[in-house]
């Protein structure tokens, strides 16, 4: 059996990823992505299209497709009205991706894809997706899931390249088995669940015994998204509704947050909060070793775009050893995540007495703060690995392409 780094190891074989940012941003995905392909033994070539970053800030085994591999034409008068009318603007051209000078990019690359992971989450994407494949040549793929965001039922009408990519798709990996289902109800494809994952050195990192007289410290971390982007944020107002009571009930109580989303959380609680602003992976992972215990922000209602998602820094608390408090609809991926861990290492909230009731147990009990911290990190190191899921995905990439050459 040859290893990836064996079949992958000349200039003109190559494992690509198709993802559309580079691989330094910082959002949830990038960061799961970042995490599974450290675990790897051979890296794939990233192909990838963001206009808005700076091709310098992506790793050097990566092909930015920018607009000079793009057709420029005369946008249509219609399409020029509707735009202006209803978006208010005027373009000059609309831009039609261009074969040609795409192959040229792979061909000056000395890229020749023999198999792709495949990483979207809208039609959009899908659709440039495809349009890398097809100038690829066709090679084996999956397609990973990690958000499909869309609040409607997925149909092969409603979203026709969503569905035509994953019809000739080797494998479909998801986050949940509901988007798994939802896409297998049209047609059946071999799946593979793979949760968000926690860096393996996170997992052994030696964490510091509790102080008692250590400041009670409760951690927000990661991006606040607007209302109107994932629906209703449910916790934040119980929070800043709770807050004074929680203060005067446990003085040693300090709200720490780290992330780029400070301006979302309620006025009259931010004086209250710890800013920490955007940090390193590593500074995150450190303020994160110093709390007693998480709140996941994120409720993502069952009718929001986000149904689909799960929050990447989920899999940090629990690594930390962080019990967490979590709001969550039924029917969504993030329900399906945190309903078996419920009363092992997550608390259900749904109103002012939860939340007080909660952060009280964990603040006057702290033996029940251990127990779930303890099976926290348990449940991590048993199924939230990166390494471990990167090595039985490799392996099943491994097999995949086995069935491809025998089939040759």
């Amino acid at each position: 059996m040859f290893s990836l780094r064996q079949l992958f190891s000349g200039p003109a074989h190559t494992e690509a990823l198709i993802y559309w940012k580079p691989l330094s941003a910082s959002d949830g995905t990038t960061v799961q992505l970042r995490r599974l392909l450290e675990s790897r033994v051979s890296r794939p070539l990233h192909l990838w299209w963001e206009s808005a970053s700076d091709p310098l800030s992506a790793n050097r085994a990566s092909l930015h497709f920018d607009e000079s591999i793009y057709w420029r034409h005369p946008a249509p008068n219609r399409l020029q009205r509707w735009l202006r009318r209803w978006l208010g603007i005027a373009p000059a051209s609309v831009l039609t991706f261009n074969d040609r000078a795409a192959r040229r990019k792979l061909r000056r690359a000395s890229a020749r894809i023999c198999f792709a992971h495949v990483v979207v989450y809208d039609e959009v994407q899908c659709g440039r997706a495809l349009d890398l494949l097809r100038v690829s040549g066709w090679p084996a793929y999956i397609v990973h899931f990690m958000d499909i965001l869309e609040s409607k039922p997925l149909t092969p009408d409603s979203h026709p390249q969503l569905f035509a990519l994953c019809r000739e798709a080797k494998l479909l990996v998801g986050i949940s088995r509901l988007l798994l289902e939802e896409i297998g109800k049209h047609f059946e494809r071999p799946t593979y669940l793979l949760p968000v994952c926690a860096d393996p050195a996170t997992l052994h990192r030696v964490l510091a015994l509790p102080v008692v007289t250590a400041p009670f410290r409760i951690a927000i971390f990661g991006t606040l998204y607007p209302d109107n982007c994932t629906g209703p944020n449910h916790m934040l107002p119980l929070l800043e509704a709770a807050w004074p009571r929680l203060l005067q009930q446990f003085p040693r109580l300090e709200l720490h947050y780290a992330g780029a989303s400070f301006d979302r959380f309620p006025q009259s609680l931010r004086p209250q909060i710890v800013n920490h602003g955007l940090v390193s992976p590593a500074k995150c992972l450190d303020l994160l070793a110093s709390c007693t215990i998480a709140i996941l922000t994120s409720t993502y209602p069952k009718d929001s775009a986000f149904r689909f998602s799960v929050p990447s820094r989920i899999s940090d608390y629990f690594a930390l050893g962080l019990p967490v408090l979590a709001w969550s609809d039924p029917q969504t991926a993030q329900e399906e995540f945190l309903q078996p861990l419920i009363g092992h290492c997550v608390t259900p909230v749904r109103s002012i007495a939860d939340l007080v009731s909660a952060i009280a147990t964990f603040h006057d009990q702290p033996e029940i703060r251990a127990r779930q911290s303890a099976f926290a990190r348990e449940f991590a190191r048993t199924h939230l690995d990166a390494s471990r899921h990167a090595a039985d995905l490799e392996r099943r990439v491994m097999n995949i392409l086995t069935a491809s050459s025998q089939s040759l």
